[in-house]
């Protein structure tokens, strides 16, 4: 199974088709794989890409690949370079399960997309699954990721997606967790403002295009958007952001309305 992932994407507005034209995004897709397949994190003009970097799935992932922990390394013996060489010389130094978080990696080389955006551009922040309450969200958890995606307010035009609800391995979360975590993305407030449940969606393909709903419902977090029950009124909140079957265009302008 391909890993938790995330990516950050900028991109371009074209004023003659009204519409944000993603073909103008040139990043190799078999380099951006091949890059955070390598538990790396994939660094471009206009996309920032990461798996999630955990232990010991390393161990499959890239056993080859940089150990990117330096206490880990300050355990071990000089040589040690690679997950594989730890496993061999060292396993004590690293905890079972240490995990940094896809969203929270990607976000840690965000400054590359704010340093070259223009303000007509569209900032697209994609995790496969939707934030986790205990680590994600919690202001309390130093591996948050509130205060860095509060970057996104660079933008005058930007979406928070996510495709799944978030399920811990082994086991599962209250709804309520699950609404919190999402409501607590939605109202944080960093230097920048808040980033509005009108620019969080969750997205799917159906019938060959992404489509997006919106994560708001009368200013209050969509059932849909962290239950995969069925919503009590299927459609009501259907947003306008859908990316053509073609790949090559991002219809809507700017942020839907509550």
């Amino acid at each position: 199974n391909f890993p938790m992932f995330s990516l950050a994407v900028n991109i371009p507005y074209n004023s003659d088709t009204k519409m944000y034209d993603i073909g103008k995004v040139t990043d190799s897709g078999d380099q951006v794989r091949s890059t955070i397949l390598n538990c790396e994190v994939y660094t471009g003009r206009r996309l920032v890409a990461a798996t999630v970097l955990r232990w010991p799935n390393v161990l499959k992932q890239c056993p080859a690949g940089r150990v990117q922990w330096p206490d880990v390394l300050r355990k071990c013996p000089k040589t040690v370079k690679t997950w594989a060489d730890v496993e061999i010389k060292c396993p004590e130094a690293v905890y079972d399960k240490r995990a940094d978080h896809a969203e929270y990696r990607t976000l840690q080389h965000f400054n590359t997309l704010v340093n070259n955006h223009n303000k007509e551009d569209l900032l697209l922040f994609y995790v496969l699954a939707s934030p986790c309450d205990k680590r994600c969200t919690s202001e309390s958890n130093p591996f948050n990721i509130l205060t860095s995606i509060n970057q996104i307010l660079n933008w005058k035009n930007y979406a928070v997606v996510f495709s799944d609800v978030f399920k811990p391995r082994g086991g599962s979360i209250p709804e309520g967790d699950l609404r919190g975590a999402i409501e607590r993305l939605r109202s944080y407030k960093g230097p920048l403002g808040s980033i509005g449940l009108k620019n969080i969606f969750r997205c799917n393909k159906d019938k060959g295009a992404v489509q997006c709903r919106s994560c708001s419902s009368n200013n209050e977090v969509a059932r849909y958007c962290f239950s995969d029950d069925p919503s009590p009124v299927p459609g009501h909140n259907l947003a306008p952001l859908t990316l053509s079957q073609s790949g090559q265009s991002v219809r809507g302008r700017g942020q839907t309305e509550e």
